[in-house]
């Protein structure tokens, strides 16, 4: 009986340890956080393994508590005021997209930890990660090349095994975050090369802090067409190789800024932004060539100053190939026969660069086809300019002849049409005057000698 008693009293005496309630211990959440924080615990150095440009980042929520119960978490307010969230059933943990914007690491704060060091004191310490994105396993295993119009699909043939239990994030083209609805909602202005990471919705109970996508789209369309829309629309019979003249109203050197778009047929928004090369062209017998050294990027904006010939190009990605898309513009004047007004050129006879002439080129935009001399055409290469014309590097030079006053049109083909440019070549005054004008110079120069030596001797005569 009293064997009996004393069992029975210890039982009662062990009650108080049975029936009080575990502390609650939510670290078992976050594997990487010691149960004893200190000064050097934060910040704390996170990986992503893949080479994903997106993750999702685990915070504690407002009801965390990382020891004990008096342990307490303020949440920051950029975690807080996030626009994308997803906070746990129980409001221990919060989970939010991040997104990589530099090559260094991206910094999330997550809030203030408070460890209670006994009574009402407590030890604040900042959660904070650095986030380095350089991931040692290469995404391209769970990205896959998908061709948009205007939606997404629901579910990723990556994450087929998740039962659609996704979710859907991408980069603005503009910057920023954004969730996507899939199928049939329409996207909000997609572009090309756009991702949409799909992830699993990530449980409150794992102790992981980062969750990767389990699949990424990579977008792609059809090829565009170079487009300058002040000049051109969109055309489903467009002709390759083509050069598409513009005409350039005023002055030969003014300058005109053109916007140009790679062009969709049902979204020409679709490539905004995206790098064009421009390349300046020389236009030659054999047709243009390009000009070595004088490439540029554009991806909107671009100017022509005077006459030009250029070439744009766009590379092309579809699902497996590239493609480059070519097109050439003539920026050059309205009329298609321009003829430039007349110009008088003094020469010398017998100089040998000197006498009356025609360019074999115009500018970077035409080739010498045909001179005009006393009403007579003469066609270049023709054995009747070459007995009249002696061709000498880049220059038609007319043989030697009485006259004093010399009349050539130069006639020179160009993409868009013919330019003829007119001028007087007249010669100099005879050679005496010439040696007359040099004399005078040697005794103008003389003089001012002999006015400075008899300065000088004055001065003398006055210091002696």
């Amino acid at each position: 009986m009293l064997s009996t008693l004393y069992l029975l009293v210890a039982a009662m005496a062990f009650m108080p340890l049975l029936i009080q309630a575990p502390e609650p211990n939510h670290r078992q959440y976050f594997a990487n956080v010691p149960k004893t924080v200190n000064k050097t615990t934060f910040p704390m150095d996170l990986k992503v393994n893949r080479t994903s440009d997106m993750v999702f980042v685990k915070c504690p929520g407002r009801k965390y508590h990382h020891r004990i119960e008096s342990d307490d978490f303020t949440v920051h307010d950029t975690i807080s005021d996030a626009k994308f969230k997803i906070i746990g059933e129980k409001n221990i943990t919060i989970w939010v997209p991040l997104m990589k914007t530099s090559s260094r690491p991206e910094r999330t704060n997550c809030g203030r930890l408070g460890v209670n060091s006994g009574g009402d004191s407590y030890i604040k310490y900042d959660w904070i990660y650095n986030v380095n994105f350089k991931g040692t396993l290469n995404a391209k295993d769970i990205t896959v090349k998908e061709k948009i119009v205007n939606t997404v699909e629901v579910d990723h043939e990556k994450c087929i095994a998740n039962g659609g239990n996704t979710l859907i994030f991408t980069k603005k083209k503009e910057g920023g975050i954004m969730s996507v609805k899939p199928y049939p909602t329409e996207l909000e202005s997609p572009y090309v090369y756009q991702m949409f990471y799909y992830f699993k919705i990530p449980s409150e109970n794992n102790n992981y802090i980062i969750e990767e996508p389990c699949g990424i789209y990579k977008a792609y369309s059809d090829s565009p067409q170079i487009i300058i829309p002040s000049h051109e629309t969109f055309s489903n019979t467009e002709e390759s190789g083509k050069i598409i003249t513009i005409s350039i109203e005023g002055a030969q050197g003014a300058e005109k800024n053109f916007t140009v778009q790679l062009q969709l047929k049902d979204n020409p928004n679709f490539y905004r932004g995206e790098k064009i090369s421009l390349t300046k062209m020389r236009y030659l017998e054999g047709g243009p060539n390009l000009i070595n050294n004088s490439k540029s990027i554009i991806t909107s904006k671009f100017n022509i100053k005077g006459f030009e010939l250029i070439q744009m190009q766009y590379v092309h990605e579809g699902k497996t190939n590239k493609e480059t898309i070519t097109k050439k513009y003539f920026f050059g004047p309205s009329s298609i026969e321009m003829k430039l007004d007349n110009v008088t050129v003094p020469y010398v006879k017998g100089d040998k660069y000197g006498q009356p002439n025609c360019s074999n080129y115009f500018m970077t935009i035409g080739y010498l086809e045909e001179i005009v001399y006393n009403r007579e055409k003469y066609v270049k290469g023709a054995s009747s300019t070459n007995e009249k014309f002696k061709k000498s590097e880049d220059f038609y030079f007319l043989k030697e002849n009485s006259e004093r006053k010399i009349f050539l049109e130069c006639i020179y083909r160009t993409p868009g049409g013919k330019i003829t440019t007119r001028t007087n070549f007249v010669v100099k005054e005879s050679e005496k005057k010439i040696e007359t004008s040099s004399n005078l110079n040697i005794n103008i120069y003389n003089a001012y000698n002999l006015l400075l030596v008899s300065s000088l001797f004055i001065m003398i005569l006055r210091y002696f």
